[in-house]
């Protein structure tokens, strides 16, 4: 703003100028005096609050273009020629224009600027004869080419003038509120080792037909199938397969001596009168 009544304290209440009040606040300027602000990144204060004493705490951030995008950030602004009543000193002042935060970095602020994505888009704004719908659809939020890590909080000194003022570092981590510590944890489940497979062997079968002339065999082979054997066996009339069983001496011949009958060996019973 260039009123007479400039001060150093209004120059810095305007150094950023809202995109949805431009046409109230800088009607002046809106379509007459167009700039492009370029910078290498600029800083944003993320606040919250400390789990242990409660107070508010901010931590800076520096936002830069990514890897794939090189060059300096370029912001819309507007600019205006003031002269100094008293000395005579004439000073040129610009103000960056800003927009509602985009979805990727609402996280860390609610406002960022007006960044200009390619040279078409410079080029319409520098020229201010578009229409003003034309311009004002160039004051947008964009993200997708941004980049951003934590920096140290010393970098909001003024005497901060080196390349620690963008360095990267690492935050700690917080401390474990009381919520962390009533908080339900996960039940565990524990495995239980498998049990062991036993596993058994069939015994082999014999089946054996007492008047018939096939012996099968089935026995379990190794892979666990069972096979069955079948063999042939011709008997003798009279005779058990697999079995011996002695005869007894046909009737009316002599024992040979020293051989005697299991009824002599019992004695025979006597009955009592």
């Amino acid at each position: 703003n260039t009123r007479e009544q400039f001060s150093p304290s209004l120059f810095f209440r305007m150094f950023n100028a809202r995109a949805d009040r431009v046409e109230v606040v800088h009607n002046n300027l809106l379509g007459s005096k167009h700039c492009v602000v370029a910078f290498n990144g600029f800083y944003e204060w993320k606040r919250d609050v400390d789990p242990l004493s409660k107070k508010e705490v901010r931590q800076p951030y520096y936002l830069q273009h990514d890897k794939a995008h090189r060059g300096p950030l370029l912001f819309a602004g507007l600019y205006d020629e003031y002269k100094n009543p008293e000395t005579g000193e004439e000073m040129t002042t610009y103000t960056i224009l800003t927009v509602d935060s985009a979805p990727g970095i609402q996280w860390l602020h609610d406002r960022m600027p007006a960044l200009l994505t390619n040279q078409d888009e410079v080029d319409t704004w520098l020229s201010a004869k578009a229409p003003r719908t034309e311009l004002c659809k160039l004051l947008r939020p964009v993200d997708g080419s941004l980049a951003w890590h934590p920096v140290a909080k010393a970098m909001g000194s003024t005497k901060v003038q080196d390349e620690s003022a963008f360095a990267e570092i690492k935050l700690p981590k917080p401390p474990p509120s009381v919520k962390d510590f009533w908080a339900k944890k996960p039940a565990t489940v524990k495995s239980e080792p498998p049990l062991p497979v036993k596993r058994e062997t069939a015994p082999a079968v014999v089946r054996q037909e007492q008047q018939g002339e096939l012996v099968k065999q089935e026995q379990e082979s190794s892979c666990g199938a069972a096979s069955t054997l079948s063999s042939p066996v011709k008997q003798e009339p009279g005779k058990r397969s697999g079995v011996t069983q002695p005869r007894s001496p046909p009737r009316g011949t002599k024992r040979p001596k020293g051989q005697t009958s299991l009824a002599s060996f019992f004695g025979k019973p006597t009955s009592k009168k």
